[in-house]
């Protein structure tokens, strides 16, 4: 990582300086992946997340439901299991 940081601020001259909001986004993605897998969620590389019974991602946010790594998709899931 060393030398990849060193190329990076040779040829960015704002490197570090981004390098903070660059790690947030990173450690922000790490922890939606996480939530995903959590929730039984599966990624497929050609088509995306799906739900565990097989909704598509954008499905799923078409029909407003929260997603795993959002705020009440816990409470949400009691009641879509009910139904479902």
């Amino acid at each position: 990582m060393a030398h990849n940081d060193l190329f990076l601020s040779t040829t960015r001259p704002n490197y570090y300086e981004l390098l903070p909001q660059i790690e947030a986004a990173m450690a922000d993605e790490d922890r939606t992946i996480q939530a995903r897998l959590d929730a039984g969620w599966d990624a497929d590389p050609e088509y995306g997340w799906a739900s565990p019974d097989g909704i598509s991602e954008s499905d799923w946010e078409t029909e407003g439901y929260p997603l795993p790594e959002e705020p009440g998709f816990a409470e949400f899931m009691k009641t879509y299991a009910q139904i479902n």
